[in-house]
């Protein structure tokens, strides 16, 4: 093996697969033939380290002949992605219910029955309440009996002119 991927891509042996993307990136940038035209023989070198690393099947075959065994970073990493079945036996159900019961349900339901915090009645603020609220009623129907318009007798204004007549010879005779 004439070259090491990881010196080449700049990286530590224990390197995730985001570090040796933002690595390949960069020095791709650096060394692209059509902006250095004398780099493409490191441009190779660089794209053949970055497809051996991204591979997890052959970089652990690289890490092999390397002697490394430090790939232990990055093979948590992809297990932890794989996850067990659930399993779904009645068995199982059974004591998930059980344990569930014993743990998490009694103290559930103390909570819910527990007795609601008690608030207190300022009971100076009630009565003056119901003071004003008669007050009020009061003072409106004062406001619209000042503001009624007071009713007109419909008399038409000959015969009132008749009336003060007869008033004054009354008047004159006494």
């Amino acid at each position: 093996m004439s070259f090491d991927y990881y010196q080449i891509l700049q990286l530590k042996p224990t390197a995730t697969t985001a570090e040796i993307k933002a690595a390949y990136r960069r020095l791709a940038k650096l060394f692209h033939p059509d902006k250095n035209p004398f780099a493409e023989e490191k441009f190779k070198q660089i794209k053949e380290a970055y497809e051996t690393l991204i591979d997890t099947a052959k970089r652990n075959k690289y890490d092999a002949k390397r002697n490394y065994t430090s790939t232990i970073q990055v093979k948590k990493k992809e297990t932890a992605k794989k996850q067990t079945p659930y399993n779904h036996t009645p068995e199982a159900e059974a004591k998930r219910q059980q344990y569930y019961r014993e743990h998490f349900a009694g103290k559930q339901k103390a909570k819910v029955y527990s007795k609601p915090p008690e608030t207190k009645t300022n009971y100076k603020e009630l009565t003056s309440i119901l003071i004003s609220i008669p007050v009020a009623v009061a003072l409106l129907l004062l406001l619209v009996n000042i503001y009624q318009k007071p009713k007109t007798n419909n008399i038409p204004k000959e015969t009132k002119q008749v009336d003060t007549l007869l008033i004054k010879q009354n008047a004159d005779k006494k």
